[in-house]
């Protein structure tokens, strides 16, 4: 990269040290070195594992195979070549499947991904400040960020690559948070170390929500010896799918864009019909790797219709498990200790036994249930996550950035770029998961991680024009 030489060093402030984050500060400082100065703002310890990647529970494990996962899609074996590096199978013998397919846990990626950094923030290349902003504006061409601590951070481009929202306690059950006691636990983030600790080995427990979130949960009270009964409940009732029993594989399967979500669902099923050999998974992760495609060929509406009817569909068969915590749902349901309903939360009242709860079935009865122990496991409340992301809110209060259209996350173009109406903020970049109403998958890590090299490439384009500006302009006045 040239142009820099004449003109001050310019520096690019990222907001977010998850892996969103982090991925966006590589591929800048792979590059660039010493020619810009990354700055990634994330009160963690360190960077790379965020919420997802931070979990230091070992049944917690990647959900997808290992050679799916990468910082780079150029290397995308990158992690799995790590992994033998390390010797990881001789650590972890339970993360490898018969068929070669490796899972393991997710705290081992976030390492993975601080081994990568350290090379970058050892030679300065990326520079980590444990905080979190508060406030940023821009004058004049420059961002100035104000952190917790009174800091204040000056950028020529800022990124907004923030945390997952916390989950929404549902209002039915908002009268539980006061309600909460020994007797009657009620978890509200079931990522607070330690939580599950107040939960006795022959607790009934009761699980809002069925998904990811639900499995990750099952996996570590049946670690710590909890044999009691769990009851998981959802709109419809639905569980995370497994893997396909065979290896994975990117095959060659074409799915064309449609016009309609209608459209869509049918050459999703004439592509499952097309090979009843053919692994469902194999269509699905088709799916995947089309989806930004696939998504952006629909209208607004037809977004909006493929959300309200099939996003729980999608979600359990796109969001899939891994093998050895689909083994412990499976041994579960089998002998009846798990059980999982389509229904919905009524009420919750303390007694001194525990939670007395109203239950909604989806055919329109109530049932009672009697439960030690309820656990929300909604999964993140992206329709509110700027009101409860101080920056967002302030950022969207003065114009900077706007919720999108379907409420998942940030207004931004295709270039990441936030869009206020029709006006685009300069110098503003969103990453991950908050752009996903653009670009339709940004919740899985192949995705995010293409995502974030792009957005890498479209600020270092913002770098050079604003150096051979300075450059030209520096020529003139001598």
């Amino acid at each position: 990269m040239t142009g820099f030489v004449a003109v001050m060093v310019q520096r690019v402030l990222i907001i977010g040290g998850g892996f969103t984050g982090s991925a966006i500060a590589y591929h800048l400082g792979e590059v660039l070195q010493s020619e810009a100065e990354i700055i990634v703002v994330e009160p963690r310890e360190a960077l790379g594992a965020g919420l997802a990647y931070g979990t230091p529970t070992i049944e917690h494990r990647i959900n997808v195979p290992a050679a799916r996962m990468s910082l780079s899609t150029r290397d995308p074996l990158d992690f799995a070549k790590w992994l033998q590096e390390q010797g990881h199978a001789l650590i972890d013998a339970d993360a490898v499947e018969d068929n070669g397919d490796v899972f393991p846990s997710r705290f081992v990626f976030g390492d993975y991904v601080r081994d990568r950094l350290a090379p970058l923030e050892k030679r300065g290349s990326v520079r980590h400040v444990r905080s979190r902003v508060v406030t940023a504006d821009r004058h004049g061409g420059t961002w100035s960020a104000k952190t917790e601590h009174g800091e204040t951070l000056t950028a020529d481009v800022l990124v907004l690559a923030v945390t997952h929202a916390a989950p929404a306690t549902p209002p039915s059950l908002r009268c539980a948070v006061d309600q909460s006691n020994e007797r009657s636990v009620f978890i509200q983030n079931p990522w607070q170390a330690g939580v599950f600790g107040r939960i006795k080995p022959l607790d009934r427990v009761l699980i809002v929500g069925s998904g990811l979130t639900m499995a990750d949960i099952v996996a570590s009270l049946n670690a710590q010896g909890h044999t009691g009964e769990i009851v998981a409940i959802s709109r419809r009732g639905q569980r995370s799918q497994g893997h396909a029993a065979v290896a994975a594989t990117n095959e060659a399967l074409a799915i064309a864009p449609q016009p309609t979500a209608r459209l869509l669902v049918k050459a999703v099923r004439a592509a499952l019909a097309e090979d009843r050999q053919r692994p469902w998974q194999v269509v699905f992760d088709a799916l995947r790797r089309q989806g930004t495609t696939l998504w952006q060929a629909l209208p607004l509406e037809e977004r909006r219709r493929l959300l309200r009817h099939l996003r729980p569909f999608w979600d359990t068969r796109r969001f899939r498990i891994a093998p050895q915590v689909d083994r412990v749902l499976e041994a579960r349901l089998a002998t009846g200790a798990l059980t999982i309903h389509a229904a919905s939360v009524v009420g919750a009242d303390a007694t001194e036994e525990g939670w007395q709860v109203t239950l909604r079935l989806r055919n329109g009865n109530t049932r009672q249930e009697r439960v030690s122990a309820i656990i929300l496991a909604t999964g993140p409340d992206h329709r509110g996550v700027v009101e409860s992301n101080p920056l967002l809110s302030y950022l969207r209060d003065n114009g900077a950035v706007e919720v999108d259209p379907l409420h998942l996350g940030i207004h931004v173009d295709r270039l990441s770029r936030p869009v206020v109406g029709s006006t685009v903020t300069p110098a503003l970049y969103v990453g991950g998961p908050l752009a996903r109403a653009t670009f339709g998958e940004l919740m899985g890590l192949p995705e995010v991680t293409a995502q974030a090299e792009a957005v890498a490439r479209a600020i270092m384009r913002d770098l050079l024009r604003a150096a051979d500006n300075a450059a030209a302009e520096h020529e003139v006045q001598t």
